[in-house]
């Protein structure tokens, strides 16, 4: 084999054992890059176009962490034996505990110190007259909708006496209609 035949058998074992490695430094690299340049044509308009599917992955990920988490400990503990179970139990819990309280430590310590976000929030703020778009109220609809069905959820499945809330079925036959 020649030197070109080799050095393109290596670039294709290369690729095979780091293809994943590779991809994802690129993803990186063409984010950065494609951030620094549609910074300086200023999209005030599109930049919440594109940032909405973004903001609804962040808020699905975070909605999973939590039972990920949860289900994947009690996974683990379930198929351990008794005697290992107890201990490896408390060094998981201890573990998470002190990793969660880290994480939250230095997330705190770096929004007191770097204030992410307020120079954006000046600037969105200092304008005078915003006027909002079918389309800001549609995305603010999907993007807010969870929060108030969660809380007619919640607010629907309380008892509540009919001296507490006006408007309630009073007797059988007869309902009253009282202003709020």
């Amino acid at each position: 084999p020649t030197q070109g035949q080799e050095l393109a058998r290596g670039l294709v074992e290369l690729r095979e054992r780091n293809g994943l490695l590779t991809l994802s430094m690129l993803s990186v690299a063409t984010g950065c890059l494609l951030g620094f340049l549609l910074r300086a044509l200023e999209l005030t308009e599109l930049v919440s176009y594109f940032s909405f599917p973004g903001e609804l992955l962040m808020r699905m990920l975070k909605m999973l962490i939590l039972p990920l988490i949860t289900s994947s400990l009690m996974s683990g503990l379930a198929t351990m034996d008794t005697k290992a179970c107890g201990k490896m139990g408390v060094l998981t819990i201890t573990y998470y505990l002190w990793t969660t309280f880290m994480a939250v430590t230095v997330g705190i310590i770096l929004v007191v110190s770097i204030h992410p976000g307020a120079a954006a929030q000046k600037d969105k703020y200092s304008v005078g007259n915003v006027v909002l778009s079918s389309a800001d109220a549609l995305l603010d609809l999907i993007r807010y909708n969870a929060g108030f069905q969660q809380g007619h959820v919640e607010g629907g499945s309380q008892t509540r006496s009919p001296h507490e809330a006006p408007g309630i079925l009073r007797s059988p036959g007869k309902q009253t209609h009282e202003p709020c």
